[in-house]
């Protein structure tokens, strides 16, 4: 009699474990990454590539499932993240590499702390860069200062906006951007058809999206964003080099901590740590799998890969940006 009462509370309890999770880890499930972009674009990418090869080191080999939410520049997925979604671990996201530029530059409708998220790691880390059709005659910065440049963007809070902008007010450059394009796929779209006549994009974005225009001569690049000149493009300013005083160049290294966050992967706000760590812990051996590492470069795709504590401390750096500093890139960039 004792035993029949033992088995049936244990099926009572496998029951309630499998209807409720129990104490089973997040990843033992199904993991949405909600994607800030749409899914033509780099970070489509990476977070298709993470779905297929992060679950080998994860409990239960759990399925990823990348949710796209495109809008704002990035904002709507972040402050969807930040304000609504599961902390529990069974949702991870790749946001905006401008989120912190946003969240400083323009609060307004910004509705997350950027502190607050817990970062995983970044598959790639790369400069963004500013690139003309070789038709428009723009095929070098000193042209854009001397004839209006239109250039393709998603939202006023993407870097695709930003950036321009803040290169417009560090020189001469003639520069209107366009914005309400769908991700990198719809502002590519745009160049194509002439639209407009070019866009900042992520450098990997480019070469894996349309390498083919660089080789054939369709497009070229003018000037970059970051900290140091991408290998293949030491020939192409820096905007950094723009810089006229100290206040500018701080300014200047503040927006580019884009390229220090890249196309990463973050927790929302309080995830259990026992949690993060196993991500984090899986995503580091990601990284470095022969067979993750094959398919990135056979896609043409790129490694330049950060750890979640990089990248943490890279935020806290942004975040800590001079609130005075902040208020004259304001009115620089955006003229208010």
């Amino acid at each position: 009699m004792l035993r029949q009462s033992i088995r049936a509370l244990g099926a009572m309890l496998t029951i309630l474990t499998a209807l409720f999770g129990g104490n089973a880890s997040a990843a033992d499930r199904t993991v949405t990454v909600v994607v800030a972009f749409g899914a033509g674009g780099a970070y489509g990418l990476y977070t298709q590539l993470m779905a297929k090869h992060l679950p080998r080191y994860l409990p239960g080999n759990p399925t990823i499932v990348p949710q796209y939410m495109p809008g704002a520049g990035g904002i709507k997925a972040s402050n969807y993240v930040y304000n609504v979604s599961h902390r529990d671990g069974s949702v991870m996201a790749s946001l905006s590499d401008s989120l912190v530029i946003t969240a400083v530059l323009r609060p307004k409708g910004v509705k997350y702390d950027a502190n607050k998220f817990t970062w995983v790691g970044a598959p790639v880390r790369m400069n963004n860069v500013l690139a003309m059709r070789t038709d428009s005659g723009l095929k070098s910065f000193d042209a854009i200062t001397r004839k209006e440049a239109v250039l393709a963007a998603t939202g006023l809070g993407s870097q695709a906006t930003i950036l321009p902008k803040m290169l417009a007010w560090l020189s001469k450059a003639k520069i209107k951007v366009v914005t309400g394009y769908k991700g990198a796929s719809g502002m590519l779209g745009a160049m194509e058809r002439n639209e407009v006549q070019g866009m900042s994009l992520a450098w990997t974005s480019w070469k894996t999206l349309r390498g083919s225009w660089f080789r054939d001569g369709f497009a070229v690049p003018i000037a970059q964003f970051g900290a140091a000149s991408e290998t293949d493009l030491l020939n192409v300013p820096l905007a950094i080099d723009l810089a006229r005083t100290p206040d500018e160049k701080a300014i200047v290294q503040f927006m580019s901590s884009t390229s220090e966050i890249g196309r990463s992967v973050l927790f929302p706000p309080e995830v259990p740590k026992a949690e993060i760590a196993r991500v984090r812990a899986a995503f580091d051996k990601m990284i470095k799998d022969p067979a993750y590492v094959a398919d990135v470069t056979g896609r043409k795709a790129f490694l330049n890969p950060a750890s979640g504590a990089e990248i943490q401390k890279a935020v806290a750096r942004a975040m800590a940006f001079d609130p005075a500093l902040a208020a004259k890139a304001r009115r620089g960039i955006y003229g208010k």
